[in-house]
């Protein structure tokens, strides 16, 4: 975990802390349960409902990053691969001590991914309280420009689940990974265009991942799923970045032919008057606790006056 990694769409993995509870089909073989069981960092076991979450020790390495960052021809992609940022067995202290490194790496985006994008008021409120500083401009509807959120969306069901909470959640970047992909997935366009009176207007992904389930009990991933999804980007115009067939080993190309395989699209670099048109808000109001907000599918997400 750190100045390298085998994930082919970041440029860094650093995660605040490891360890997480499954919730859904695509977490069966979760591939960071197995890499802290087998190195052992504490004898203590990280996985489940009411187990300690292990702190990570080095969290100066992303201030390093940022330090360097300025000579690079492009901004360094952070992803934290071991936990979920919104996982409510997290103390709160600790994720307000990761969204203040955030704020003090603007050179750096990081792609935080969740499978609880339902919880991100809730628990983004609660940091704000704990330590008061920048995200209580997010949560009135000014979003961080370093940060990329994603929702892990394996299957039809969680597509309907996770997606409408993550277009409530005010965003320069959008993104979907469709990974480990176990069924076909049909992507409501409006999900993908914003062009609908049911999502927040302008708001619609950004980009999308699509890859197969990787490890030694990896669950195919039919290619014909992997097609039809590039197909419903490529029509509303959405970046997509194929990853991985399933197979043993992460990042391999297995059976994906070349046509699909060389698709390795980013959502655009310069994105600042793009994202400031799509993510205006008419209007603003003071921070509400999430018991007070209403307005959305998912109680606690709206913050319009």
């Amino acid at each position: 975990m750190g100045d390298h990694t085998s994930i082919a769409w970041c440029d860094h993995s650093w995660s605040p802390w490891i360890g997480c509870t499954k919730v859904s089909p695509g977490c069966l073989n979760c591939y960071a349960e197995a890499r802290d069981k087998r190195h052992l960092l504490e004898d203590v076991d990280h996985w489940g409902p009411g187990k300690p979450r292990w702190r990570t020790r080095d969290w100066r390495k992303p201030r390093r990053w940022n330090k360097s960052a300025g000579q690079l021809e492009r901004r360094p992609r952070v992803f934290p691969s071991l936990c979920d940022w919104l996982d409510p067995e997290v103390p709160i202290e600790w994720l307000a001590d990761l969204l203040a490194v955030i704020h003090d790496t603007p050179r750096l985006d990081w792609l935080l991914l969740t499978k609880r994008p339902e919880l991100w008021p809730a628990r983004v409120y609660s940091a704000v309280h704990v330590r008061h500083h920048w995200a209580v401009d997010w949560l009135n509807g000014t979003p961080p420009p370093n940060v990329w959120i994603g929702v892990s969306v394996e299957d039809q069901e969680r597509a309907d689940e996770r997606i409408p909470a993550l277009l409530h959640i005010p965003a320069h970047i959008r993104w979907l990974s469709c990974e480990p992909l176990l069924g076909p997935i049909m992507l409501d366009r409006s999900w993908l265009t914003g062009d609908s009176w049911e999502t927040p207007i302008g708001r619609h992904m950004d980009w999308v991942v699509i890859g197969g389930e990787s490890g030694l009990q990896a669950r195919p991933c039919h290619l014909a799923w992997i097609r039809s999804i590039r197909d419903q980007c490529r029509g509303a115009q959405v970046p997509v970045f194929v990853k991985q067939c399933s197979g043993q080993r992460p990042g391999q190309q297995g059976l994906i032919p070349d046509e699909l395989w060389n698709i390795k699209q980013f959502p655009e670099s310069d994105r600042t008057e793009f994202s400031r048109r799509k993510n205006s808000l008419s209007k603003t109001a003071a921070i509400l606790p999430p018991a007070e907000r209403s307005g959305s599918p998912f109680e606690a997400l709206s913050v319009h006056a």
